[in-house]
């Protein structure tokens, strides 16, 4: 019996113990695990891998429920993408554990739960998706804990072998090694998902410590280094950002998203050489299949003022994700900037179907409708935008404009002006149109104030000269 019971020396039952609805757009999964372990297995590596093992088959119960999910039908995912998604977004949870003993052997017996709340589900979907690496890294998390799983059934069989032909010391302590080092890794891909959830949630801080930790169990933790990089980015830290970057670039260098996500914070401080030449890494690495690699050297073109180049770059990643409308919005600044209003019109008209609350789209359009003297439009259209909650001192001023010039509302024109200078009391084009409209109101004094200082601030001689004259006929000398 004993021999029976070190040949199969880990029993793995798992038990669907419940699958029930708890309340309406929530379901629960619970699995009890029993594992018995001895030999260079220590309870903590039994743990551990009893937690893998079970975590990989309730996720897996999980993604089929998940496949009937309007969110993931709408997204036409595929069975391995939603097992991989169920992964990354679901949190498994240890219940209970129990020691027991059975025939002369040490056990664990442990209880895991997962809940699905569609609503959360669908949060965290739309937020994965949104980020085309994210999929991909979710593939290599989930293939990296199978073959972390492989070689725990490996060392298990090992260690088999070792008590059923007797103990050798050496190769003992070199089992226990392997389990501990493998188990660590483990661990630090769960590590690697908790910060992942966290991030997704906003808890930076939290999110942080996660990769921090799972960096601590496994120093070659590419994603991990990403993910801080990713979040010191957002948070303005470039120099840090980027020698997070960097180090997954260093531990791999065939890693596409590093290269993309480096690439931005390298234009972000101007340093666009470096920026084209870590994107056209990732286009190369990544064979032209990532719509964030076209736009990231797009941005740094944009940046640069070469805007055929921007263009043919948000082009393209059009072409592999049409349904981004952030693409369309950089698109149509381009053919803003190169005068193609009617091509720029459709873009924001694009990015507010797809995207109906990207206030950035109505604000581009009242730009363009501006400069092409369509105030009616243009009105509307910052109107929207200030009425959403946009406070920008050139929105304010333009609306301002055309209170004063084409709808003929000058208290409501000098409200928006004054307003602009409050927002940016250096944005000195507002200043002239202040200026302008108090000599009209016949407040001249005021009118000296706003005009000397637009006199002051204004690089351009030209408009010096048309604003010394008027000054002059205000009795102010400039020379």
């Amino acid at each position: 019996m004993m021999k029976n019971l070190i040949k199969k020396l880990l029993i793995f039952v798992v038990i669907v113990a419940c699958c029930s609805t708890a309340k309406a757009g929530t379901k629960t999964f619970i699995h009890q695990v029993d594992q018995l372990f001895s030999g260079a297995q220590s309870p903590d590596d039994a743990r551990i891998a009893a937690i893998a093992k079970a975590k990989r088959e309730i996720i897996e119960k999980a993604g089929t429920y998940l496949e009937s999910l309007t969110v993931v039908k709408n997204n036409q995912l595929i069975k391995n993408d939603i097992i991989s998604i169920a992964n990354g977004i679901l949190e498994t949870k240890v219940l209970s554990q129990q020691n027991y003993t059975q025939s002369n052997m040490f056990g664990i017996r442990l209880t895991l739960e997962v809940t699905v709340d569609t609503n959360i589900v669908k949060q965290r979907i739309d937020s994965l998706l949104k980020n085309e690496y994210a999929l991909e890294e979710l593939k290599k998390l989930r293939s990296r804990e199978k073959d972390l799983l492989k070689k725990i059934e490996e060392l298990e069989r090992k260690n088999n072998d070792i008590h059923k032909n007797g103990t050798k010391i050496k190769e003992k302590t070199n089992l226990k090694h392997d389990f501990k080092t493998t188990s660590k890794k483990i661990e630090a891909e769960w590590f690697l998902i908790a910060g992942m959830w966290r991030e997704d949630e906003g808890l930076y801080d939290k999110a942080m410590a996660y990769y921090d930790k799972a960096i601590e169990y496994d120093p070659n933790s590419i994603l991990a280094y990403n993910n801080k990089g990713w979040i010191l980015f957002q948070q303005g830290n470039f120099e840090d950002a980027i020698s997070n970057f960097s180090k997954a670039i260093e531990i791999d260098k065939n890693y596409v998203a590093a290269y993309s996500n480096r690439g931005e914070a390298f234009n972000a401080i101007g340093l666009y050489t470096l920026a084209i030449s870590d994107h056209n890494n990732a286009i190369t690495l990544g064979r032209g299949k990532y719509a964030q690699s076209y736009n990231g050297r797009g941005n740094t073109y944009y940046k640069l003022g070469n805007f055929n180049e921007a263009l043919l770059d948000y082009s393209q990643a059009i072409t592999i994700k049409p349904k981004w409308s952030l693409l369309y919005l950089n698109r149509g600044s381009v053919y803003f900037m190169l005068e193609q209003y009617q091509k720029a019109i459709n873009d924001f008209n694009k990015v507010i179907y797809l995207n109906p609350y990207e206030i950035r789209a109505y604000v581009e359009l009242g730009n363009v409708y501006y400069a092409i003297n369509n105030y009616g439009k243009s009105f509307e259209m910052y109107t929207y935008s200030i009425n959403s909650g946009i406070n920008n001192a050139q929105i304010y001023r333009k609306r301002g404009d055309i209170y004063n010039e084409y709808i003929g509302d000058k208290d409501k024109a000098l409200m928006d002006y004054t307003k602009a200078i409050s927002l940016d009391p250096e944005y000195y084009p507002t200043y002239f149109g202040r200026g302008l409209l108090n000599i009209e109101l016949q407040n001249f004094k005021l009118a000296r104030d706003d005009l000397l200082y637009y006199y002051k601030m204004a690089p351009a001689e030209e408009d010096k000269n048309v604003v010394k004259r008027l000054l002059e006929r205000l009795g102010v000398s400039v020379d």
